[in-house]
């Protein structure tokens, strides 16, 4: 009986210890959850903390920019709206350079051995530089026939270049501008007689004249050397005022244009139109800027097959007086002058 009893009891004694181990299990499992939760909620409230600390800084940051800007000097005025010098050329020049065309209107004779340099149009007088050492001349031609009514002719020494018609503005009369190719002399005529009136020395980019056109509303001549640049002269002392150099846009790239050669000033536009040397290309330009607007391509009007020399290049450019878009224009040693209307593209036809 006693033994039956120890054996209860030792029984009795292992699963009490057993039991006691399960709760201490228990409790241990039940303290490591506690502990998590509360390193958790602790973590999680020392985030907000510092999310509400960087949101209190911010906030006071915000305040004291408020009441002290850190720029200094900073203009509370609008800023003052385009002229509407600005407006209309913001408007009026593409973003790009263009590609017009031509149609042409009227085939007149011209002499073929002739080595036009320039050509001016006025009141149906036509003026022509003529070129070539020993042959240069300035000519009054008869539009109709092509005849030669009346010439002067330059020294041997001198190679007559661009030509250009312009009011002085201290007597009124009319006279004609004649450049010279290498002498870096010009030749000041009465317009009516051809009656020269002086010489006028001058310098360019090269050393050299190419072209001349008279901007009427600046009272200035534009002038070109066979360089990329325009050069403007005061029309009263012939001195160099400015130079702006002559590019296009053409699919994003920008372009400089050299060559540029006889010019034309069309006032309604108030843009300079240009042959370049050795392409049979008139360009629209912005004497301005110099940016080219737009290209008229003319190798159609006058094919290299019917030329008779590798020189005989377009070179002439000579405005039809109230009608903007008409020219008149040949080249070196053509046997006939064309009168064009040039037609620009739309907005839609521009290159990107």
């Amino acid at each position: 009986m006693a033994a039956k009893q120890r054996k209860n009891k030792g029984v009795n004694s292992t699963e009490e210890r057993k039991r006691i181990d399960r709760n201490e299990q228990a409790n241990k499992a039940k303290k490591g959850s506690f502990e998590k939760q509360v390193s958790s909620s602790s973590s999680s409230s020392h985030s907000l903390l510092r999310v509400a600390m960087w949101m209190a800084i911010i906030g006071a940051f915000l305040a004291v920019s408020v009441i002290f800007p850190w720029q200094k000097d900073v203009s509370t005025t609008t800023p003052a709206a385009p002229s509407t010098k600005e407006q209309k050329q913001q408007s009026s020049i593409p973003s790009s350079t263009r590609f017009g065309r031509f149609e042409l209107l009227e085939t007149v004779r011209h002499d073929d051995d002739a080595f036009t340099q320039g050509l001016q149009l006025v009141n149906d007088t036509l003026y022509e530089g003529v070129g070539h050492y020993g042959k240069s001349e300035l000519r009054r031609v008869d539009l109709a026939t092509g005849k030669v009514l009346q010439r002067h002719k330059l020294p041997r020494e001198f190679f007559g270049e661009g030509i250009t018609y312009f009011e002085d503005s201290r007597t009124g009369k009319g006279r004609i501008l004649q450049l010279t190719w290498r002498e870096q002399t010009a030749f000041l005529y009465d317009s009516e007689s051809l009656e020269l009136l002086h010489q006028i020395s001058y310098n360019t980019k090269t050393g050299q004249g190419w072209g001349i056109t008279w901007r009427q509303k600046q009272s200035a001549f534009i002038v070109s050397d066979g360089s990329s640049f325009l050069h403007f002269w005061d029309s009263q002392t012939f001195a160099e005022t400015k130079r702006t150099e002559v590019y296009t846009l053409l699919h994003g790239g920008k372009g400089k244009v050299r060559h540029i050669n006889e010019l034309e000033y069309e006032p309604i536009s108030d843009t300079v139109l240009a042959n370049v040397w050795h392409n049979d290309l008139i360009l629209r330009i912005d004497p301005d800027t110099g940016f080219v607007t737009t290209i008229y391509d003319l190798s159609s009007l006058y094919p290299t097959e019917q030329r008779s020399d590798s020189e005989a290049v377009l070179n002439g450019i000579a405005l039809v007086e109230g009608k903007p878009d008409e020219v008149w224009v040949t080249g070196k040693l053509w046997s006939h002058m064309f009168r064009i209307r040039l037609i620009d593209p739309d907005d839609d036809e521009a290159l990107r």
